[in-house]
């Protein structure tokens, strides 16, 4: 549980240095976005109240990383693939880096977080069924006595409606 908190860590926290890098480059609405959903990732990565935004989490870099990676293949179809060039302008290079680095990370934070989720979810069905067990375990025997008789029961050791009593 450690080693996948530890994965959600760096996931959000290279998510969130791709989002300021792109809001210093100029694209202040996608920076401001992915900022965000790293700090929910970010927040979410702990059990408590806040892991229920870790499906949000998931979803939602789940869905950017498929989109990051659909815009990829577009720009290569229409033969304007972000591409890392000594000849291009530091400020070009460094958004085509975003561009094409973005997509995995987003990739790498939703596979993390769902493992997550998924131990989350093994870990606290193994606490209940050990306190199952244990509350079985715990049951006094024979069972009390019930504090009122059984309808058509008199008490008496005699069985309800007229059968003999059985000899043993």
């Amino acid at each position: 549980l450690n080693e996948l908190e530890k994965g959600v860590l760096v996931a959000t926290f290279v998510q969130g240095s791709l989002g300021l890098f792109r809001m210093c480059l100029g694209d202040v609405f996608s920076g401001a976005y992915t900022l965000l959903l790293a700090t929910v990732g970010f927040n979410a990565r702990h059990p408590g109240p806040a892991s229920n935004w870790l499906k949000t989490y998931v979803l939602i870099t789940f869905i950017n990383g498929t989109m990051g990676s659909i815009d990829l293949v577009q720009q290569m179809l229409l033969h304007n693939f972000p591409v890392v060039l000594a000849a291009l302008p530091l400020q070009v290079n460094l958004m085509h880096l975003v561009q094409l680095s973005l997509p995995s990370v987003s990739f790498f934070g939703a596979y993390c977080g769902w493992q997550h989720i998924k131990m989350q979810r093994k870990v606290a069905m193994e606490v209940y069924q050990q306190q199952l067990i244990m509350m079985m375990e715990q049951a006094p025997w024979p069972p009390p006595p019930l504090p009122f008789p059984l309808p058509g029961h008199d008490g008496q050791g005699m069985p309800p409606l007229g059968f003999p009593p059985l000899h043993g």
